[in-house]
């Protein structure tokens, strides 16, 4: 079914589907009639129910795009995740956070600045605590549980090899790592380990 749209009331943006009207208000990204949002009146009315967990995305990251081909229905947790990366992909949404939070700090810098610095009184002590402890424990726990395992080459011994961490990983294993870190200096100073070892015991 196609939604229609309409820019003739009171200047606020129309969506009509199924005869019922859906208002662009300001500052919302989302049409929606009272507490309903058009994207999951659309996706219920083709689909069903939505289950609690779950939430419904926008495809092409266009929030006023509600046709049904642009939505999809994903967890609540990778939604959130992928609707931030999302939004803070784009520049001018950067930018008007950057002015925002200026503007906040110009209003008032000095009482902005005493709240920060007993915010980051309280959190050094938290964090320290017993409970801070124990929370980043479970947390770094969880974190390592849920990573995949990715391969790699190693750029030592050019062997495949896998592993969890993220980020750049250059070695299989710490001897390749002690291997490129001696070879690396040999190229700086010109001498290998050993032969610089015997210099400093010759000038002491």
């Amino acid at each position: 079914m196609d939604i229609q749209k309409r820019s003739d009331l009171k200047k606020v943006d129309v969506q009509v589907f199924n005869g019922k009207q859906y208002y662009l208000y300001p500052n919302s990204n989302y049409f929606s009639k009272g507490r309903k949002r058009l994207h999951r009146v659309i996706w219920e009315y083709y689909n069903g129910d939505i289950s609690k967990d779950y939430e419904i995305h926008h495809v092409d990251g266009n929030t006023f795009n509600n046709e049904i081909s642009n939505l999809n229905i994903i967890h609540k947790d990778i939604h959130r995740k992928l609707s931030s990366k999302i939004y803070w992909s784009n520049q001018k949404n950067r930018d008007i956070a950057s002015e925002r939070m200026k503007k906040r700090w110009s209003d008032d810098y000095e009482t902005n600045l005493l709240n920060l610095n007993k915010a980051r009184e309280h959190a050094n002590k938290w964090h320290g605590s017993k409970e801070g402890k124990e929370f980043h424990k479970t947390q770094g726990k969880k974190t390592w549980e849920n990573r995949e395992y990715k391969t790699h080459i190693c750029k030592e011994c050019g062997k495949e090899f896998q592993s969890r961490h993220s980020g750049e990983v250059k070695y299989c294993h710490n001897n390749c790592k002690a291997k490129a870190n001696r070879r690396k200096r040999k190229e700086k100073h010109g001498l290998t380990d050993g032969e610089r070892r015997k210099i400093k015991m010759k000038n002491r």
